[in-house]
């Protein structure tokens, strides 16, 4: 299979009235590659929008999604009641680039980094350590020098 940009190398020399034995020789490939692109000049088929079971029920769950409700069970349970048959994979796959960010608690480091650093030393490979790491739940990194 070759790249789109060595396909679109073959269709261009071949307007311009090169072989197909000659752009196979420049390109490195078989004669027989090139021919075969040279003949086919379709591109990939258009893609074509199907209709989803959740069309119709979009602005409600646009409205629903306004007021903060980004739970695709319930988003579920409330398109349900109104007549919604689809299933959940499709509401998770249109709810996911809504869905604000999650936002990660900061982890305080109270008074216990340099006995953390003292230990350390004393266990680490012998060194001096440059930089490390101590959050409430231990240590996370340790770089020695």
């Amino acid at each position: 299979m070759l790249r789109s940009g060595t396909i679109l190398m073959i269709r261009e020399k071949a307007e311009s009235g090169e072989s197909a034995y000659a752009i196979g020789k420049e390109l490195r490939i078989s004669k027989n590659t090139a021919h075969k692109y040279i003949e086919c000049k379709e591109d990939a088929p258009p893609k074509i929008d199907l209709f989803s079971k959740l069309d119709a029920y979009k602005p409600q769950l646009d409205e629903l999604m306004n007021q903060g409700i980004f739970n695709c069970v319930v988003l579920q349970e409330r398109l349900q009641s109104a007549g919604y048959s689809g299933g959940i994979s499709i509401l998770k796959e249109y709810v996911h680039p809504y869905r604000p960010a999650k936002a990660l608690p900061a982890v305080r480091c109270y008074g216990h980094r340099q006995a953390s650093r003292r230990r350390l030393r004393n266990k680490s490979c012998g060194s001096r350590c440059s930089q490390i790491i101590v959050t409430s739940f231990g240590i996370q990194g340790l770089t020695c020098v």
